[in-house]
């Protein structure tokens, strides 16, 4: 066992001597093609090097490239680098290569910007169908309109929930330590997977049964929907993001602000409460009028 262990550590050794080697031997090759054709970047990698680095940068930042494609699962699409978990819903990796290779076009697919695109223009079409008439009272629409919002309903909840299984594929569910977050990792991915489970439940669970207590309920998530534009479109994204950041900060303003407010609405109530009661009456006291005690007020004045 001794022997065997000795082996092992011998031949550890010789593997990081050969790296080391390699590494050494990358860096000058790409500092070399770099200075001689004058080229700023070189090819192949992200953003490539700077001509001006040294030896010794570009074998620093081959290191750490070779070190995150042993940590994470790296993948350059669309002129873009990503660093991913290694994993993803346990059996994407790369000990099944068929599984690995949907992985890449789930993440090809998900980082597409025409994929973002359509998924916006889908939450618009469906914002607008919201706002119909047949999505609030279907029992006063025709078939027609009924089978429309039907229709709708399935294409969205169909290319939601796709949307969701390919961005979990492409970038797992949660707990790791990758540049990319996992899926679940960024809470306002959280809003698009209650949309979906609450589309699905109105779908199976519900049906079309108004007569179900928790219908309307379940119906009225609809409306939540629209606020997947937060998460598709970036700068939204960002809006929202510092807004919901800077909510903590403010919160003694809020509070003094709420202090002022309740401070003038009892100033208010005790010197104009009986406003309403000083006017002129047709009559010198209330009156019974078929039952109940009227004050009649003078119209003219």
């Amino acid at each position: 066992r001794d022997q065997g262990m000795g082996e092992e550590l011998l031949a550890a050794e010789e593997y990081e001597t050969q790296a080391w080697y390699h590494g050494v031997i990358t860096a000058v090759t790409t500092t070399l093609v770099q200075w001689f054709t004058r080229s700023p970047r070189t090819k192949g990698c992200k953003g490539g090097f700077l001509r001006d680095n040294t030896i010794f940068e570009v074998y620093e930042d081959l290191m750490r490239r070779r070190q995150a494609e042993h940590d994470f699962y790296c993948v350059e699409i669309h002129d873009k680098r990503y660093q991913l978990a290694k994993d993803a819903l346990i059996v994407f990796r790369a000990d099944f290569p068929t599984l690995q290779a949907i992985r890449f076009w789930a993440v090809w697919f998900t980082e597409w910007s025409w994929f973002d695109r359509s998924v916006v223009f889908l939450i618009g079409i469906n914002s607008v169908v919201l706002a119909l008439p047949v999505a609030y009272s279907p029992e006063e629409s025709s078939q027609s309109e009924r089978d429309f919002l039907t229709a709708v309903n399935l294409l969205t909840i169909f290319v939601f929930t796709v949307e969701c299984v390919l961005k979990m594929i492409a970038r797992g569910l949660f707990f790791s330590l990758a540049p990319d977050p996992c899926y679940l990792a960024d809470p306002l991915n959280w809003l698009d997977v209650f949309v979906v489970v609450s589309s699905w439940l109105e779908l199976t669970v519900m049906g079309d049964n108004a007569d179900n207590k928790y219908f309307i309920l379940v119906r009225a998530l609809r409306v939540l929907r629209p606020l997947r534009t937060i998460n598709a479109l970036p700068h939204l994204r960002m809006m929202v993001t510092t807004l919901l950041d800077s909510g903590t900060l403010m919160l003694q303003w809020l509070m003094l602000t709420g202090f002022l407010f309740t401070i003038l609405a009892i100033i208010g109530s005790s010197l104009f409460s009986t406003t309403y009661w000083q006017r002129c009456r047709l009559t010198p006291a209330p009156i019974l009028v078929n039952g109940s005690l009227t004050w009649p007020i003078d119209p003219g004045q």
